[in-house]
Order: C-alpha cells, then sequence, then structure tokens
C-alpha cells in the first residue's frame, strides 16, 4: 500500500532525473566560455569565397545540437597582406589579445607564416595552417597542417612513379611551389637509378615565348615522362602551350603535384589522349563527387567558384570545435594569462599547450576526407585520390594511403586504348575526285554522315572498319584544305588532328617532314608524284611520208650508202675472184650469159632482193662474195625487224603536237600560265625547294594573278577553258585525264615522289594498328582492285585517248644501228681480204702447175729413157693443155 509520502518522494526522483537529461549536456560544456574566439588571418582582402567558407562553417557549427552544446564560435578576422614587419608584429599581438583560442591562416600567407608563427609560437596559441603551402620547415610545436607532410606525399609520389615504371624524367617546377618542396623526393629518390632532368619555369614567363622556351628544350631532349610541380593556377597555360609543341597527346604524360590541380580548367584537353595524372586530397575534392558535411548554399557553387582551399578552411573550423568539443569532455576550461608581446601587457589564453593535445586526438569524415593528426601535427592518415583523364574528363583511377603496397591503379581509359569500342572514332576528310565524293542526289534521297559519300579513301576506310572492328563518323574539315601553315598555325584536315577534332584523317593527304611534326601518319597506301596536267592538242594532220618515221633520217642515210657499198664491193669480187661468175666464164668453166650475174646493176638488185627478203635467181660462187653476202644479210635481218616493230609503236598511237613537253618547256614559254591549289602540299614543295627552277616556278606562281586555285575542281576547269598548265598530284591528274570529254593529258615526268598516308594525332596509340591493316589490304591485292576500281574501270575515255607525249615511241637513231653497221663494214673488209687470198692461192696452183708441164716436156728429150717414160705418160693420160696468163680485166 503506498502512502501519501511515499509517492511524493518518487515525484521528486523523476523530476531530479529529467534535470538531468535535459541539463547534463550544458553541464558538461559549462567549463568552458559561452563565447570563443578564433582568429582568422588573410592575407588577401578578396578571398571572398574563403570568407564565405569561414561563415558557412561557424554557422554549421553554432546550429550543431551535437558539437560544443552552449558554446559559440566567433570568428575574428585580420588582414596581413601589406602591412610592414612590425605592424604584421603587432597585428598578430592585437589579435592574440582577444582571448582567442587558436588562429587559422586562410590563404596564401607564405611570405608572412614566419612572423605569424613566430608570435603565435611566443604566446602558445595554436595556429592551424589550412594553406596549400607545406611548410614543415618553419613550423613550431604549436603549429598544425591541414595538409599531408612532405614526406607523405613524397611516398606517394614515388609510388606512383614505379608504378608507371618510369625511370628518365623531367621535372618542371615554377616559383610558386618552388623547389624546396621537391627536397625530400630528390633525397628519397637517391637510392633509385632515376635519370632526373630540371627545369625551372616562372610564373611571369605565362603567355610569352620563354614558356615555349623551356617546353620546347623538354620536347629536344626525347624525355616524354613530365612531373609538373606548378601551381593549378598555371596548368591550363603549361598544357595549352604544350598541345602547340604537339606534347599533349598519346606519346606524352604528365604528373601534377598540386594537390588543386583537379580545380584548374582542362576540359578542352580530354580529348587529346594524354596520358595525365594528378593527386587529389581525399575522396571529395574531385569536382564531381559530393563534398561531404557542407552547406547547401555553398554546395550550389562549389563547382564552380570553390576550390580546395575553402575545404581546407572548413575542415579546420571543424578540426578546431571537436578539438574543443573533447577538452570540454574532460571538464577542462581555457585559461587566460597576462603576457607580454611588441612590448604589451595583453591578456591571452594561457593553456593552448591543451587545446593542441586535444587536437591531436581529433579524427572526422571532412571535405578532404579523413582529418586527423599525427604527433607532428600533420594529417599523415589521409587519402589522396589518383585521378586520370580520358575522354569524358577527369576520373578517379585509385587511392593511395600509406598502408599501399603495392600500388594499383585502374584504368582511365576504356579497352585499354582511345576510343576503340562503343565510342565512334570521328574521321575527317576532304572532297577531291576520285578518292572523296559526294553520291549523286545524295540530299534528295535523305543520305546523312558518311553515308552521303564515296570514293576510293571510302572503299579503304569501310575496309579498315571491318578489319579493325571500330565505329566511325564522317565529317568535312570545315575550311575545305588539305594542311599547311599560315603565320604559325596550320589549317585544314592538320589542324583537326593537331587540336583533337578529329581522331583520323582519311583523305589524299600527302606524307611531308613539315607536318610530320605536327601529326603522325600511317605507311603510304598510294605512292604519287606531281605532274603537268594541260589541254590536249589538237591531232597533227597524217603524213604522207609516217613510213619513215621509226628510224631517224641518219639512219636511213646510212642504209643507202651501205646499199650502195656493199652492191660494189660484191661488183668489184666478181671482177677479181678466180672463183666467180666473170672469172670462171672467162675459162670457159660457166656458160659466158653468166659473166654478168654480179655486174654493179645486178649486185645492186641482188643486195635489194636480200633486203626485201626475197629471193634471186642466182647467188655468189666465190668465198669472199658469201663471206660480204652473210653480212648484208645480218645487217638486213636486224635493220628489218627493228623497223617493224617501232612501226607498230607509231601506228597505234596519234602523236601530239604540244609545245609544252616537260618542266623547262613550262618555265621557258609565257603563253601557258601555270599553278596549283592554294595552302597545298605541291605548292609548300614548291616554296621550301632549294632547286632553282622550282624557286622560279614558285616566284611566278606567287606573284601571277589567277595561277593559284582555291581547289582542284576550279585548277581543272581552268585547264580546259584556259590557256592554264596545272601542277597537282599524278594520281588526281590520271583521273580527270580519264574523263569526259577526254581533252586532258599529262606531259613531262612526275617529280618529288612522295606517298598518301592516314594521318592521325601526334602519338596516337592507334598508328601501328592502321598501318598493320594497311600493309595487310596491300598484300591481299585490295588496294591494287581498289585503284583499277575507280580509275580504270570508271574511264570514259579509250585507251589511246590516255597516252600522253611522254608514252609516244622515239625513233630509233645510228647509235641503236651502230654496232651492226661496223658488222656490215667489217664483213664488206673481210670480203675483200678474202677475195685477194683467193687470187693468190690461183696464181700460186697455175705456176705449180706450169713448172709440171715443163719437166714433163723434158723428159721426152731423153731416148734411153723413151721407154720408161713414154709408158708413165701412157699410163697418166693425155695432159691438158697449160694456160699460159690469167687473163685480166
Amino acid at each position: 500500500m503506498n502512502s501519501p509520502l511515499m509517492n511524493q518522494s518518487i515525484s521528486h526522483y523523476c523530476y531530479l532525473i529529467y534535470l538531468l537529461l535535459v541539463f547534463v549536456p550544458f553541464i558538461r560544456a559549462a567549463s568552458l566560455p559561452s563565447n570563443i574566439n578564433i582568429g582568422v588571418v588573410y592575407c588577401d582582402r578578396n578571398a571572398t569565397m574563403v570568407k564565405d567558407a569561414v561563415r558557412l562553417a561557424l554557422e554549421y557549427i553554432n546550429n550543431d545540437n551535437q558539437t560544443l552544446r552552449g558554446v559559440k564560435l566567433i570568428g575574428l578576422q585580420k588582414y596581413f597582406d601589406s602591412y610592414p614587419l612590425i605592424s604584421r608584429a603587432h597585428s598578430a599581438c592585437n589579435l592574440v589579445s582577444d582571448n582567442v583560442a587558436a588562429i587559422i591562416v586562410s590563404d596564401s600567407c607564405k611570405s608572412y607564416l614566419a612572423d605569424i608563427f613566430y608570435t603565435t609560437n611566443e604566446l602558445s596559441i595554436p595556429t592551424i595552417i589550412a594553406d596549400h603551402y607545406i611548410i614543415e620547415d618553419i613550423a613550431t610545436p604549436f603549429t598544425i597542417s591541414m595538409f599531408p607532410s612532405k614526406g607523405l606525399f613524397t611516398n606517394a609520389l614515388m609510388d606512383l612513379l614505379e608504378y608507371y615504371d618510369w625511370s628518365d624524367f623531367v621535372i618542371i617546377y615554377d616559383d610558386i611551389l618552388g623547389f624546396r618542396d621537391l627536397e625530400y623526393f630528390f633525397v628519397a629518390s637517391g637510392s633509385r637509378k632515376w635519370k632526373i632532368k630540371v627545369k625551372k619555369l616562372s610564373v611571369q614567363a605565362m603567355g610569352t615565348s620563354i614558356l615555349m622556351d623551356v617546353l620546347h628544350d623538354v620536347r629536344s631532349s626525347g624525355i616524354r615522362q613530365i612531373i609538373a610541380h606548378c601551381h593549378h593556377t598555371i596548368i591550363q597555360s603549361v598544357l595549352y602551350t604544350a598541345m602547340h609543341l604537339a606534347m599533349v597527346n598519346i606519346r606524352y604524360s604528365w604528373v601534377f603535384t598540386d594537390l588543386q590541380a583537379s580545380f584548374a580548367n582542362i576540359e578542352e584537353f580530354q580529348m587529346s589522349q594524354v596520358n595525365l595524372t594528378m593527386f587529389a586530397l581525399g575522396q571529395s575534392t574531385y569536382r564531381n563527387h559530393a563534398p561531404y558535411n557542407i552547406h547547401e548554399n555553398w554546395l550550389a557553387t562549389l563547382d564552380n567558384q570553390n576550390g580546395l582551399q575553402e575545404m581546407l578552411v572548413y575542415d579546420a573550423i571543424h578540426a578546431l570545435a571537436y578539438a574543443l568539443d573533447n577538452m570540454a569532455k574532460d571538464e577542462r576550461t581555457i585559461r587566460t594569462k597576462t603576457k607580454r608581446c611588441s612590448e604589451e601587457e595583453i591578456q591571452v589564453v594561457d593553456n593552448g599547450g591543451k587545446i593542441m593535445k586535444y587536437f591531436k586526438d581529433v579524427q572526422f569524415e571532412g571535405l578532404t576526407g579523413i582529418v586527423n593528426f599525427s604527433t607532428n601535427a600533420t594529417r599523415d592518415d589521409i587519402e589522396l585520390t589518383i585521378l586520370g583523364m580520358n575522354e569524358q574528363g577527369l576520373t578517379s583511377m585509385g587511392v593511395w594511403t600509406k598502408q599501399t603496397d603495392p600500388l594499383k591503379l585502374i584504368s582511365s581509359r576504356r579497352n585499354g586504348t582511345f576510343m576503340f569500342g562503343e565510342q565512334p572514332l570521328r574521321v575527317t576528310t576532304i572532297v577531291e575526285e576520285p578518292f572523296v565524293m559526294e553520291k549523286p542526289n545524295a540530299s534528295a534521297k535523305g543520305l546523312t554522315g558518311g553515308d552521303r559519300f564515296e570514293g576510293y579513301c571510302i572503299d579503304m576506310l569501310k575496309e579498315l572498319a571491318k578489319k579493325m572492328n571500330f565505329k566511325y563518323e564522317i565529317y568535312l574539315v570545315p575550311d575545305n584544305k588539305f594542311g599547311s601553315k599560315e603565320r604559325g598555325e596550320w589549317n585544314g584536315l592538320v589542324r583537326e588532328l593537331q587540336v583533337n577534332k578529329a581522331d583520323v584523317a582519311v583523305a589524299p593527304l600527302t606524307i611531308s617532314s613539315e607536318r610530320e611534326e605536327a601529326i603522325d601518319f600511317t605507311k603510304p597506301y598510294m605512292t604519287l608524284g606531281i605532274s603537268i596536267l594541260i589541254k590536249k592538242p589538237a591531232p597533227s594532220q597524217p603524213d604522207y611520208f609516217a613510213f619513215l618515221q621509226p628510224l631517224h633520217d641518219i639512219v636511213w642515210v646510212s642504209v643507202l650508202i651501205t646499199y650502195l657499198s656493199i652492191s660494189f664491193v660484191l661488183f668489184m669480187i666478181n671482177r677479181t675472184s678466180p672463183y666467180e661468175w666473170k672469172r670462171l666464164s672467162d675459162r670457159n668453166l660457166v656458160a659466158k650469159s653468166d659473166a654478168g650475174n654480179l655486174d654493179y646493176l645486178n649486185s645492186l638488185w641482188w643486195c635489194f632482193g636480200s633486203f626485201m627478203q626475197q629471193g634471186v635467181d642466182y647467188s655468189p660462187k666465190s668465198t669472199a662474195a658469201r663471206v660480204v653476202g652473210g653480212a648484208w644479210w645480218l645487217f638486213t635481218l636486224f635493220l628489218v625487224t627493228s623497223y617493224t616493230a617501232n612501226m607498230a609503236a607509231f601506228l597505234t598511237i596519234t602523236r601530239l603536237d604540244t609545245p609544252i613537253r616537260g618542266m623547262e618547256d613550262l618555265v621557258t614559254q609565257s603563253k601557258v600560265v601555270y599553278g596549283t591549289v592554294v595552302n597545298s602540299q605541291p605548292l609548300s614543295f614548291f616554296s621550301t625547294s632549294s632547286n632553282f627552277l622550282y624557286n622560279r616556278m614558285f616566284t611566278y606562281m606567287d606573284t601571277t594573278p589567277g595561277a593559284i586555285c582555291k581547289n582542284t575542281n576550279l585548277c581543272v576547269e581552268k585547264v580546259r577553258d584556259e590557256n592554264y598548265a596545272f601542277l597537282w598530284d599524278s594520281t588526281v591528274n590520271d583521273y580527270f585525264v580519264q574523263k569526259h570529254p577526254c581533252d586532258l593529258m599529262t606531259v613531262g615526268n612526275t617529280f618529288d615522289i612522295k606517298g598518301y598516308g592516314i594521318g592521325l594525332p601526334r602519338g596516337a596509340t592507334y598508328r601501328d594498328d592502321f598501318t598493320i591493316a594497311l600493309l595487310e589490304l596491300r598484300e591481299q591485292g585490295f588496294l591494287e582492285e581498289l585503284q583499277k576500281k575507280w580509275w580504270t574501270d570508271r574511264g570514259d575515255c579509250p585507251k589511246t585517248e590516255l597516252i600522253g607525249t611522254s608514252d609516244i615511241p622515239t625513233q630509233l637513231g645510228f647509235a641503236q644501228f651502230s654496232g651492226m653497221f661496223c658488222v656490215v663494214g667489217a664483213g664488206a673488209g673481210l670480203g675483200l681480204l678474202t677475195s685477194l687470198i683467193e687470187n693468190l692461192v690461183f696464181i700460186r696452183h697455175n705456176q705449180v702447175k706450169k713448172k709440171r708441164k715443163k719437166k714433163a716436156q723434158k723428159r721426152d728429150c731423153y731416148p734411153y729413157n723413151g721407154v720408161r717414160y713414154g709408158a708413165r705418160l701412157a699410163d697418166m693420160g693425155s695432159v691438158e693443155p697449160y694456160d699460159d696468163m690469167v687473163s685480166t680485166v
């Protein structure tokens, strides 16, 4: 049974429990003053966003019922931007005299830190550095850094370099971050066999040729790995200048060490394929990630205006609040004491050491990641996000902590390469027959994109896409130019590749050394030169003596002289040789009517019949005449076959009488205007050539109105309508020669032999892929068939119409027959020599017979031998009468 007294006691106990639950938090914080001042030092009066960060952080803390309940933090601001040394020390004393529990250095106060640190250290006031500079070399026991230590960041950088396997690289540092921040790195890297070059970059050099010179030296060194220890505000300028030197592409790798680098405006480089790596503090400093614990009003403007500086100030105020809250939990209070500062007696916080102790116990998730402090009052348990850039912008590749071993990153690019995947390659081209042409009635048929075009390059691109398994989008180059330098800047197709608007340029783009400095090329898919395109002149009238054209006039005259000479030699042999028709007739060995078979007229007839490969009724009988005749037959055989072959060539073509047969004729005349296309490779060739003739031609084209056209089609129309010669790629000229109305021709020999190649951005990783695919297409005969399809099969002109002056057969001159003339001459000489030998042999033979006859007559004079010799004579038979003398002519 409950008594009234007992009920009253229970009511008192419940009331006491209620009071404890409500007021215990306030009793816990009652050890701290109701208002706590914190000092905020600015070194830039225009730091509006930093001031907003301070205001928003204080509002958040003061409205938070879980932290410092019943205590209000008040921010006292002080500027240190332009005071002399004594005034800065006096200002620091004024600031701490307001009983500030701690001081936050908010922004770029590097030149004033020593003065501030001296005052706060002497007065034992905790100083939180929210600036992005690492200030360990001037820190004091009362200094707290919101940044990681130099040693910690050095370890992260070295782990990254080992992951990338760099051994030879360049470090570029500016005069904002300075060289001293790199001292830890050089000490730590001493045991590694790294080859390091160092270049200094002055901030005042931005936008000047000095920056260009520094980067040009780096490029000239051949090193393509670069560490840029530069302030984030100049990163855009550095990359833009490097892009003009073709250093922002897949061949180059950049590592930026400023932890605010991710806030630099580098969107225009995200399509460049450059290997770009940055560090970001924590996992929230990258702009595409939502920050933690931040006021919604500030979150709305974070992406456009705020950076790491504001986040560090925000986290610094929270760290101070949590330290004071822990101090209150231990029922510690803030004591004040009179101290001397700048020759004045002031009241300052006396137990700053205690506040420092509680700072080292703080741990929370801030905007810049995990916030806690080591015994050295630096953030050593931080997370560093490693960012890489792809076509979508910056993206996280991994997170580094001091426990990371080894570092592992994921690629920032899909499929390990740039663009190969679902995203199509951007292909730029230019209209140039027959390589790229718009299909007839393409607009009426509703064709769009790449379906509007046809031609050699389009078919080649389709086959490459099948072989390499990629998608593509085609667009025409806006300025309709192939690419040349104008006032130091590239235009046309080269420009599209240089600024990474296009991934591939598939067009009749000539490979040159100048273009190779700006972009990359595959191996040539077609070889060409420069040729001269002119209007075909009217065919010459038929010549009644055209049958004489295969041989030069001097040859015809020489043949006639040889014919008469050989006939005369045969006549002489007939008169002198004892074994020829005339002498045989004189000795009654042949009929008297045969004596004139080889007189001079008959010798002429015999030689003519042999020349015409017809037979005659008689032939030489003596060896001498037959030697001469054989030499004549050999001569006529070679002459007739050569004449027949060359005559066939002359009969199959129509000779065109043109005053221009080559480059020399073009330069030395004044009636025909000649030129080429503006901003083209042929024009560049003439302008840069060291050949006097080509320089003279460029001067003429540059100073003659109407010599240079805007495009190929305009030049071809000028050739047809005017007295104009077009200097252009031989492949294109050959194409127009075959097109209706078949009134064009090329003259002279091609020169400046080069090749067409597929253009790629400088350092494109897929260059070798395209080159290998092109070589395979060439080996398979695809490119040859493609050229046949667009040149030969689609030609409107018959083959005879396509032969230019350079294809007309030349007359055979004396040089081609000199050997045969020597043969026939030698044959005639040998025949005469043989005739002389025959006469000598014949005379000797007659002398021997005459001696034998005399001996026989002498034996008939001796009677005692008459029987014997008579018998012998009877056995021998009768002796023929001996000729007294050999008749002569």
